[in-house]
């Protein structure tokens, strides 16, 4: 998978989370919704070489499993 792909990918994934955030209703999901969105956003900056890989082991998996 190239690099574009993969931005394109996350970038597809992390409007669809803020559109699920925006359209739901129950305050502990909002807040699942929000970290599994902040996951996204480093995702997205690690796949722009804006942080190191070593950020956190689970998101470097997500990056490679998406």
């Amino acid at each position: 998978m190239s690099l574009d792909v993969a931005l394109d990918i996350i970038g597809t994934l992390r409007m669809m989370k803020i559109d699920e955030i925006s359209e739901e209703k129950d305050e502990n999901r909002k807040k699942i919704l929000k970290k599994e969105l902040s996951v996204l956003n480093t995702e997205e900056k690690i796949a722009n070489g804006l942080l190191q890989f070593e950020v956190s082991e689970n998101v470097r998996l997500s990056v490679m499993d998406k």
